[in-house]
This record gives C-alpha cells, structure tokens and sequence, in this order.
C-alpha cells in the first residue's frame, strides 16, 4: 500500500471511531466501546530520534465518555522503531499516550494502539534521512579505456546518512587527476546518486578521480581506471620472441578468436625476468580485473580459457620485474563436436549418460543432442540403467570411446531395451566417502581420516526378493590386506544406484588406518554363487579385473588456535574453555577433508572497542589485530577469535579469503557453524547463494545453495540430504560441505606464518580499504620473522632519513570478506634487514594511493602510563593516548600479547603483577616493565 493511501486510512479510522461516539446511546454502561486519535498523527522527523509530540489516544464508552483504567497496549507496525512503553493505563478521560522514537529507515512508518474486544486505531510517522555521514561508490571504478576519450561507464556515488539512507540535495564535487570530468559538482537526486563521465588523460597507464563532500572530509572515494593508447595484433599461433620491458611496463596485445573454438591458450616463455599474464575478452585487462591471470614468479606464464565466447579478446604482459627475450603466443584451437543420438526410452524419461573427456570435460546429458564446441581428443561415454513406469531399462553400451576431431562431427548413440524380466545381479559403481562423494567417487580421500566404503550391488528386475552379499577385498599397493563379505541391507535389491539412502548400498567403516596412498579395492556380488542369475561375468567390479584405485592426498593435521576476546566496549569475555572447546570444532571436524585438528586457547586479548551488529570499521579492526597477534606469536596455527556480542541477530563473523585468521560469536547454538563458515573463507572460499549472502561464487554448482549430493556424518554414521541440507558457505541451515567445496578445500593448505628462530622484528600491520591505507605505528619486538608468501600489487617500504628503500617488499594482503575492497597485512620484519641503519618511515603504496608513518621526534617512555589492579584477574592500564595512541602490552612471563591497546584507559585479563608495555615512535618502539600499584 502506498504511503498517501496508508495516511487516507488513518484518517479514515479517526473518522469513523468519532462518527461512532456522537451516536452512541448516552445511558450507555462505562465499559471501551472505540478508541480514537486524539493528536500527535502524520508527524515528522528524522530517523531514529523521537517524535517531538507524544501519540495520544483515547478509550471512550458507547456515549463518547472517556473510560478510566483501561490498558492501552501499543505496538510498531512498521520501521523498527521503539516505543516508551507497550502498554499504559488510560487516566480519568480515557487517554493513554506513549513517545515514539522513529526507525532507522526513511519512509512512512507506523505504531498501533488497541484495546481488547475493540477496533484498534493505527498512526502514522514520517521518517526523514538524518544529516550526510557516508560517500560510497556504487559503479564505474576499474574501467578501462582509450587514452584521451571518454569512458564507457559513469561514475556513481551515493550519499547517505548515518543509516544508510539516501540523502538528496547534496553536492558532491568530482576532482580527476588526470584527464576531465563532465560535471565537476553534481547534486545528488532523490535516491542519493550523484554520477559524471570522465574522459581519460592522454597518458597511457593508471588514473584516478577523487569524488568529496565538503561536509564529510574524510569521506573521499576514489575511482581508478586504465588509458590505453595502443594494442598490438596478435595472429593465431604465431610466435612474438624477444620481448623486453623495462619494471612496471604495462604492454597489451588483442587476438580475434573466431566462433567455434574449444579453447584459447595465451602463454610466454623464455627469457629472463618476470613478466605476468592477463587476459580478458572484450576489454582491456587490468591486474585486479581479467578472466584469466597467471602470474608467477618467471617468464613462463599460461592462461587457458575454455569454449571462449568469439570476439577480441584482450592480452597484457606486466612487467612485475624488467624481463628481456621473452616468447609470448596466444593459440585458439578449434574444437569438434560430438552428437549423441538417445532412444528406446519412453516419452518423459530421461537418459542417465556421463560424457568425459580432456581437461576435466565432464557433462551429463538426459537424451539426444550435440556437445561442442569440445577439445579434439579421447571422450568416454558411460551410461546408467534408467527405470520408468516400474520397467527397467538397460543402456547399450554401457561404455563406449569416441574420438572427437577438429571441424568434425562424431556420432554415438545409446540404445535402451526394456529387461524382459530376466535376473542378473551387478555391481554399478562403489566409492569412499569421508565428508561426501560423486557415485563415480571423483572427490579426492584424504590419507588417515575415517570413511564409509558404499558399494551399490543392482539386480536387473524391478520386482525382487534377492537377498545377495557383496564382498570387499582392499589391497595397499596391490597386496591384500581387508577381506570383507557385507549382507544384503534389506529383502529386496535396488535396481539404480540411489545414494540418498544408506540401505540402498552395502556398507563397510573403513578405520583412517586403511586409508592411505597405495590403496585399491575390488567388491564382487554374490561371491558365493548363491542366486541364479543369467550372466555370472559381470559380478565384480571393476569389470576388467584390475582394482579401483582412488585418489589419497597425504595432509598435515590443522592447527587452529583459539582467542577469548574480552571487548572493553561490553566488558564481556567470549565462552571458550577447555571444557567446551569441542563444540566450536565439532562441525569443522565432520565436513571439510581435514585429517585430524590440533586446537589450543590462547591467553585472553583485550580489544579496545565493540562489535557492532553490522559489519563496520570495528569488525575489521579486530580482525586486523588478530592477524598482527598471529604474527607477534610467529605461530602457524590458524587463529579464531571468539567474542560475546551485545546483539543476539545481525553479524556473527568475520574471516579473510584464503587467510589464516578469523573471529566469531560464542553464541552456544551457533558457534560450531560459524567457525565452519568462517575458517571455510580461511580456505578460500567465497558464499554461496542462500539466505541473502554477497559476493557469491558463481561457478557453484547447485541451485538454491543445495549439496546436490548426500553428505555423509562420520560421527552418526547417518546420511545429509542434497536437498534439506545447504552448503555451509551460504546463510541457509543446516549446513555442510558440498562436493565443490569439499575438493577445493582439500587442496588448500592455510598460509605458514612465523619461521625461524625468535629474533628481534619489526611488527609492520595495517589495512588496504577503500576509503583509504591505515598504517598502524609499527613495534620493535621478539618474535620469529613473517614475510609476505606471494607477491602482489601493494608496496611495503623501510626508509632512511634521506628516503632510500632499506627494505621493500611486494605483497597482496588478505582480503576480508564482507568488506570489499578491503586487505590486511601484518609481517614480522628481521631487525637485521635494515643492515645496521636507522628506519626514519614506512611507507605502503596500495590502490594508486601510499601512506607514510614517519618518525616522532622522540620515542622516549612516557612516565604517565600507571598499572593497577582493579579486580580479581584484572588490571587496569591507563596512558596518554593523544601522545601513544596504540601500545603493545604483553604478559612477562609469557611473552604473549594481551592487547593492542587504544584510547587511554584500559582493563586486562590477567594474573600478572607488571606488564611489559610498548610504546612506538610511529617507526620504532621501546619496551619497559610496568609495576601495578596498591
């Protein structure tokens, strides 16, 4: 309904409720016969403050009198808002009024106020944006385009209040620093958009424009794109040798792929140096953005982009080191198609058919029709029996091969007969499950974990009281070591592979023990002869005689370190202990290939602040100190920190993309899957579409977040539906891992952090985000060195006093899921890296932006910092924040970290009667004891 109408209506319900008390009989009983408005109706203000007058109403008899004592109950209908009270006493008059504090969100917003046994009466507000808070780019960063001419796409922001909502009339001045804007103050409109074009400077390479609002300085966004002058033709196949550059060149080069082509391969070779590959169909590639990028630490380089839609498609070669006598090609290969011709089914019954070929081809398709365009090379085609109607049908052949050519059409078919009723007994497939598993068992074991060996024995009629045993035979590296003979799961024997169902199969335990490198296994039905059947040749599997041979991965335990964050912002300590410890890990444990968890609990850390039940700057900040507490315990363990929110619905946790730490809620009926979902992001995961998450995985299988296949709970024994069950990076429960997630995560290792022996480093930590670089003061202190493991876009410097590089160090951070754009680094310098000399800065480049922190002009210890107890396991630190606004505080005895202490004043969990503080200069940092007084 629309706002104008939702007014009409309350209008109408005051109308309505008075025409009624001036009709009424005037000897009426004092009983509430209506409730009316009385004032306070089609206020406004602006979000989440209060209403300047009070809502009245009032209880009134059948002759307009108003009627004492009655209990008004009051209620938000709409907008969230809040209420003084939820229900109040009419006085002598029978009015009864309450104070209504709007929602955060602008439009109309409604309360009710009823009374029992009669119409309730409903009131509307308006909710207006309160003042600008926020900038936020909304579209048109990263573009690329010709040097000296527009770009494709505007730049759009958005201007909002604290809430989030869009403000109007706000002008937002847009500054280039090269090239031109079209309008260099723009107003935004109704929805808090304000956009322009910009035309790129002349000058090949990288560009910004800034977009302020005056009245929020802080608030720059900045928008970065590529000017390109030139592109150099590459043809097919065709060889460019001697490529040279010098550090930093960015060189782009096109191919027209024609239609039709199974693949295209960019690739470099020879010479010396490092010269990194992007490529991107349709437009120029950036380092951040293409479809495809390889980029190693050499001259060699492949980038393989399968079926790639015809066009141009853009090439760049990036210097990251200056490279000479580099070899570059780019090569598409036409494909052939295979066409597959499907009968003998009935009308509506779908074929069971696997097609899989070079490169991991693997499709499936339900009946007749073409496959291309494909690779040239060996296909396999395997078919399943299909049942309709209580009839089954058998394929031939089951298997075939087919060699698809180059420009050419290959013709297959499958052929499926109704069984006459005949009975034979086969084997249609076995696999090992751990977590999960394909029926073809694709998805990779892992060596000592436990699993389920399912072993699908199929009788070719429908209808049947066969009660056949399976028997199992497991070798290690072709020698028997496992014998066992499994009898029928039920009276009757499935005539299609069901996975869904354990009775289905025939199951054996298999202890971690026997899973290993090396293993294989037969299973044969019916080992005995038993059962009349009419082919006795086909009872093992596999058929051929050889051993199924699964694939083992060999994989280190995973360490994972858990932290109590005390926040001072709620004074609450998240619930992790020895004794319950297990119930964070019992889902990690059951879903994702992990051989065995190693799990520890930190010392409590004290964070300087408080969560909120939004994803904010907060957030990252804690996650960003317990990636700098990982590195000051130079520890190798995965880390996860647990808090005790103020909220109980919103934001519950926080991790980065393939890095080794996160934090989460302590919330007792959540905790095991947050941890789940969060260290799933550790392992480089993106969410799935469930529930409303962001920044989805679009190459996830399944629709709705589904499994698409059963999963297998070791510590039940008991089955996870594919369809009841979602996977656990989506926002949808119960959650678990699919077979997508599964196999990516068992080929993740979490990045190693401190090596080598204690030494003294120097801590270097802070954020990338999009409004900005935050370059934390850095601390001299004893840890085990940790430096980026890959290279990257960021550059991290060491300076002297005359602005020479002591030390510099390419590196990419850890993105943060949940806040875009954004990246956290921490690194463990050597103190014996500056070679002897004196650090005057630090600098990051990151984004087209750089951040410096110079050093004070002294870094002598404060004499204001006083320690004293202020509770049992507690001592209270207070300094001046305004001359160190972050300390290093540690435990003596253990040398851990108890917080990265902020703003002055500050509790800590700890025994200890002095602490070891640490004060920075911005570049260095001293270190002294500090006693607690009386």
């Amino acid at each position: 309904m629309k706002l104008a109408n939702l007014h009409r209506l309350a209008a109408s319900l005051v109308v309505t409720t008075l025409v009624a008390a001036c009709g009424g009989d005037s000897t009426g009983p004092r009983t509430p016969a209506q409730l009316t408005l009385v004032s306070g109706g089609g206020q406004t203000a602006a979000v989440a403050t209060a209403l300047p007058q009070p809502i009245v109403v009032q209880v009134v008899d059948a002759n307009g009198s108003g009627v004492g004592g009655t209990a008004v109950q009051w209620s938000v209908a709409s907008g969230a808002g809040a209420l003084s009270s939820t229900s109040v006493q009419s006085d002598s008059r029978g009015r009864a009024q309450v104070s209504w504090t709007l929602g955060a969100a602008a439009g109309g917003q409604s309360l009710v106020a009823s009374v029992a046994g009669i119409p309730a009466v409903t009131v509307m507000a308006s909710a207006q944006p309160g003042p600008a808070a926020a900038l936020v780019r909304v579209s048109g960063d990263a573009q690329n385009g010709l040097a000296g001419q527009p770009l494709a796409q505007p730049l759009v922001v958005r201007v909002t209040d604290a809430h989030t909502n869009p403000i109007a009339g706000v002008p937002v001045t847009f500054t280039a620093g090269a090239g031109a804007v079209a309008a260099a103050t723009v107003v935004t409109g109704a929805t808090g958009l304000a956009q322009t074009t910009w035309t790129l400077g002349p000058n090949d390479g990288a560009q910004n424009v800034s977009a302020t609002v005056a009245s929020l300085p802080a608030a720059s966004v900045q928008f970065t794109a590529l000017a390109v002058s030139s592109t150099l033709i590459l043809q097919n196949g065709v060889a460019l040798d001697g490529l040279s550059a010098p550090e930093g060149t960015l060189t782009f080069y096109r191919i027209a792929v024609p239609a039709g082509m199974a693949q295209l391969v960019v690739s470099t070779e020879n010479g010396t140096g490092d010269a990194d590959v992007y490529v991107r169909r349709a437009t120029h590639p950036t380092t951040g953005q293409a479809d495809c990028e390889s980029i190693q630490p050499a001259t060699t380089e492949t980038c393989v982009i399968p079926a790639p839609v015809a066009g141009d498609w853009y090439i760049l070669l990036h210097a990251w080191s200056a490279y000479t006598g580099v070899t570059l090609r780019a090569t598409y290969i036409q494909g052939g198609d295979l066409a597959l011709a499907v009968s003998g089914l009935p009308a509506g019954a779908a074929a069971d058919i696997t097609v899989t070929g070079p490169d991991g081809f693997r499709a499936t398709p339900t009946g007749s029709g073409t496959l291309g365009p494909l690779l040239p090379g060996e296909y396999e085609i395997r078919a399943a029996p299909v049942v309709r109607n209580a009839t089954l049908y058998t394929p031939a052949p089951v298997e075939q091969q087919v060699a698809v050519n180059a420009g050419a059409t290959a013709d297959r078919s499958v052929t499926y007969t109704a069984e006459a009723g005949t009975r034979n007994l086969y084997i249609g497939g076995l696999h090992v499950t751990q977590g999960i598993q394909t029926n073809d068992g694709a998805v990779s074991l892992i060596a000592g974990r436990n699993g389920l060996l399912r072993v699908f024995a199929l009788s070719s009629q429908v209808v049947n009281s066969d009660q056949a045993s399976v028997r199992v035979r497991l070798y290690h590296d072709g020698a028997l070591v496992d014998t066992r003979t499994v009898a029928a799961p039920t009276s009757t024997m499935p005539v299609l592979i069901d996975a869904a169902t354990l009775v289905s199969s025939w199951n054996v335990l298999l202890p971690g023990a026997l899973i290993v490198p090396g293993l294989s296994i037969r299973a044969d039905v019916d080992p005995g002869g038993l059962i009349d059947e009419s082919d006795e040749t086909d009872n093992a599997y596999p058929g051929d005689g050889a051993a199924l041979t699964p694939i083992v991965l060999t994989a280190p335990p995973h360490r994972t370190r858990l932290v109590p964050v005390l926040q001072t912002g709620n004074n609450l300590t998240g619930d992790v202990s020895a004794g319950n410890v297990e119930s964070y890990l019992t889902l990690l444990r059951a879903i994702y290939p992990l051989p065995d968890i190693e799990a520890d609990i930190r010392a409590p850390y004290t964070f300087t602040g408080l969560v909120d039940d939004a994803f904010n700057a907060d957030w990252g900040r804690l996650l960003s100190e317990i990636l700098a507490l990982r590195a000051t315990d130079g520890s190798n363990s995965h880390y996860y920190g647990v808090l005790r929110p103020n909220h109980t619905s919103g934001a519950a946790g926080l991790g980065y993309l393939g890095g080794p730490a996160a934090i989460g809620v302590d919330g007792a009926t959540v905790r095991d899957w947050v941890m789940a979902h969060e260290v799933g992001h550790n392992f480089g995961r993106n969410h799935v579409d469930c529930g409303g998450a962001a920044g989805t995985d679009p190459d996830y299988p399944y629709p709705g977040g589904q499994l698409g296949l059963p999963g297998w709970d070791m510590r039940f024994n008991a089955l996870r539906s594919a369809t009841a069950y979602f996977d656990i990076m989506s926002y949808c429960r119960p959650g678990w891992a699919s077979d997508y997630t599964y196999a990516a995560v068992s080929v993740f290792r979490t990045p190693a952090a401190g090596s080598g022996a204690v030494q003294p480093v120097l801590l270097i930590w802070g954020r990338v985000t999009p409004d900005g670089i935050v370059l934390e003061p850095a601390f001299e202190i004893e840890a085990r060195p940790s430096l980026p493991k890959s290279r990257g876009a960021h550059q991290l410097e060491v300076l002297d006093g005359q602005g020479r590089a002591l030390v510099q160090l390419d590196f990419e951070g850890d993105a943060v899921d949940h806040l875009p754009g954004e990246s956290h680094f921490a690194f463990a310098l050597p103190i014996s890296a500056l070679r002897g000399a004196a650090p005057a800065a630090i600098r990051v480049r990151a984004a087209g932006r750089e951040a410096v922190q110079r050093a004070a002009a002294a870094a002598a210890p404060g004499q204001d910092v006083r320690l004293a107890r202020s509770g049992s396991g507690r001592l209270r630190l207070q300094w001046n924040a305004a001359r160190q606004p972050v300390l290093i505080v540690r435990d003596p005895r253990t040398g851990a970290v108890l917080s990265f202490a902020r703003g002055g004043d500050v509790e800590l969990l700890t025994t200890a009667s002095e602490l070891e503080v640490h004060e920075s200069n911005g570049v260095r940092s001293t270190g002294r004891r500090v006693r607690a007084g009386p």
